[in-house]
């Protein structure tokens, strides 16, 4: 599976590299929300895992151009901060359980990061 990881923190994405690909994934990775519009622009992904934060925008971003580009494919949108508005602004992405993915997403990481470590 083809993954697109989009968030600024190099040791995050490094652990999530390592972790997904003992499972066969191969991840391409943007810093920002510019290189991962370039990247969802040139280059099919199977999932995008995103950060909210990022530093020229915000994962609500790349959902927009995930939609555009290539409407099928699922997002991940992961945060480290508890953002209240998140659920209603995701009301018009169609998402199904916003604060379920969320919280899975970061469970995810959390666990994928201790197994690196040990």
């Amino acid at each position: 599976m083809k993954l697109l990881i989009v968030d600024d923190e190099i040791e995050l994405v490094s652990g999530l590299i390592r972790f997904l690909g003992r499972f066969g994934h191969n991840c391409a990775t943007a810093l920002d929300l510019n290189g991962a519009i370039d990247h969802i622009t040139h280059d099919a992904s199977d999932l995008v895992i995103t950060n909210y934060r990022l530093p020229d925008g915000d994962g609500l971003d790349v959902i927009r151009t995930v939609q555009q580009k290539l409407p099928r494919t699922p997002v991940i949108l992961m945060t480290g901060y508890h953002e209240s508005f998140l659920e209603e602004a995701s009301e018009g992405f169609g998402r199904r359980d916003t604060n379920c993915h969320i919280e899975q997403a970061i469970g995810f990481i959390l666990v994928g990061m201790a197994t690196i470590k040990s």
